[in-house]
């Protein structure tokens, strides 16, 4: 499992926010593994985080006009 493959799902999926959970289940892969890679993902700022109640969900983050990766 890699990041390009979390990465992919979530740009595959544009619009949409989803949790680590529905990310691990959707993709085949176990949580940590999950985890692990969207927290890279964010770090690196290809994915947006925002928190929905007690939990986070995620979203492939579009290029805005002005923005810079």
């Amino acid at each position: 499992m890699s990041q390009s493959e979390v990465l992919e799902f979530l740009e595959n999926h544009k619009g949409k926010w989803f949790t680590a959970r529905q990310l691990s289940e959707k993709i085949g892969i176990n949580m940590g593994s999950c985890t692990g890679n969207i927290t890279r993902l964010v770090r690196s700022r290809l994915i947006s985080r925002r928190e929905a109640g007690k939990r986070y969900c995620f979203e492939y983050k579009h290029k805005g006009k002005n923005e810079e990766y």
